[in-house]
């Protein structure tokens, strides 16, 4: 069974590396705002391995012959939902900061949400039993990822000024 490199996202992964490394724009709309980006990156770390602990205990609570299995499936539980998230996040950033570049106010105020990869919903198992070991920090956790996007439009002081490009500039 041949699954497709595009299920996990991985040819948008590479163009985004490409685009980190070669384009300009978007890297120095990184470098910019790295205040920003890596608080973002740390609340979604924060959630991939609460998913990955709860990974560990949600098997562990099930049978103590499920232990081992559960411990050994958390590493990949952790860099799974890292990359997930944090593939979603920087493609949506990429996104924001083509549409300041070329001048235009995100739409919405936060702009225009990525196309997720299907494999993105393999995250809602490791999620699904966060919520079931831990309620409280499941739900802690999911709002504060999901109001990433919203604190970082609103603490984005560069979306407010659009940029002056050459062409913006001869007219």
């Amino acid at each position: 069974m041949k699954i497709d490199q595009d299920f996990f996202g991985l040819k948008d992964a590479g163009n985004l590396l490409a685009h980190l490394r070669e384009g300009e724009p978007f890297r120095a709309h990184v470098q910019e705002r790295l205040r920003l980006v890596v608080p973002a990156l740390a609340v979604y770390a924060l959630v991939a391995a609460a998913c990955a602990a709860a990974t560990a205990v949600f098997f562990a609570d099930l049978s103590s012959w499920l232990t081992l299995p559960g411990f050994l499936l958390a590493p990949a539980v952790l860099v799974g939902s890292l990359y997930l998230e944090g593939l979603v996040f920087l493609l949506w950033l990429e996104r924001r900061a083509l549409a300041l570049a070329l001048g235009h106010t995100p739409r919405g105020g936060i702009g225009e949400l990525p196309r997720v990869p299907p494999g993105a919903l393999l995250l809602l198992v490791p999620l699904l039993m966060l919520g079931a070991v831990w309620p409280l920090v499941a739900l802690v956790l999911v709002a504060a990822a999901a109001l990433v996007p919203l604190l970082y439009a609103r603490f984005d002081r560069g979306a407010r000024k659009p940029r002056l490009t050459r062409s913006r500039a001869a007219v």
